[in-house]
């Protein structure tokens, strides 16, 4: 008979029961299944493959494998019992989940994630720092300082009066600065023309001007041109009985010095 390293297309007329003392070996399995049925006994030569078979068993086992597939993909479809053990080799992703921890830890991470740009979302607990950082803020926070603050004034030695050196809505000359008459004010007498105090007034006995507040109507920063409104606080002299001339009424005369003209103008009485 003629020998063949191919199996015949065609099967044998008279098949025989016995089976073959040499029989062909392919390394590729037939395509068709067996005609009589399966085999209920295992193959002594089972085939391996590095791939899982994409259909799974009607019959699977309840035991463990011996020698399991390892995969470096994820299953598609999650365990119906899964552990509440961590894995002993995690797999590591480059980005993060859409989605929060239902459980959040405390401690915070050896590893952060940086971005480049912020949250539009506040923290719920934001963290402080003790020291201020070098780089401005993108967003500055906005403070509740009116744009127009009142300011205080002080002593100016040039000027040898109290001034305010910034702008703003008003200058005041607070409760102490010019309180006071005589020896009992502070760098008395106060005035940029040396106009002196009576060297015998007593202070809380005679006549004092005690505080200045000049501020503009309309609660804006003072220019030049602004209406201002002036608030002087004053005391008059407790006996007058004394002077050559005790009928006379005790007034205050507001006057206005222009830097540009150099003299006093009378404003009111």
């Amino acid at each position: 008979p003629s020998v063949s390293n191919w199996p015949s297309p065609q099967p044998s007329s008279q098949p025989i029961t016995q089976p073959s003392v040499n029989p062909s070996g392919s390394s590729r399995p037939t395509s068709q299944p067996s005609s009589p049925g399966p085999s209920d006994h295992p193959s002594e030569h089972p085939s391996v493959s590095n791939w899982p078979s994409p259909y799974p068993s009607s019959h699977p086992s309840i035991q463990p494998s011996e020698n399991p597939t390892l995969s470096n993909w994820p299953s598609l479809y999650p365990s119906s019992q899964p552990t509440t053990k961590p894995s002993a080799d995690p797999s590591a992703s480059n980005s993060p989940t859409p989605q929060p921890s239902s459980q959040s830890i405390a401690a915070p991470s050896q590893e952060p994630s940086l971005y480049s740009a912020p949250s539009d979302r506040p923290s719920e607990q934001p963290s402080v720092v003790d020291q201020s950082t070098s780089q401005p803020s993108k967003i500055p926070s906005v403070t509740d300082q009116p744009p127009n603050p009142v300011r205080l004034a002080v002593y100016d030695p040039l000027f040898k009066a109290p001034m305010c050196f910034e702008t703003g809505s008003s200058c005041d000359t607070g409760e102490t600065l010019i309180d006071g008459v005589g020896s009992f004010e502070q760098n008395a007498p106060n005035t940029i023309d040396s106009c002196n105090d009576r060297s015998a007034a007593v202070y809380q006995q005679d006549e004092s001007l005690n505080r200045i507040i000049v501020k503009s109507k309309d609660g804006e920063t003072m220019t030049a041109g602004t209406t201002l409104e002036i608030h002087a606080t004053v005391s008059t002299a407790v006996d007058v009985s004394s002077r050559s001339n005790p009928e006379h009424s005790e007034t205050a005369h507001m006057y206005y010095h222009s830097e540009s003209t150099g003299s006093w103008e009378w404003i009111c009485t």
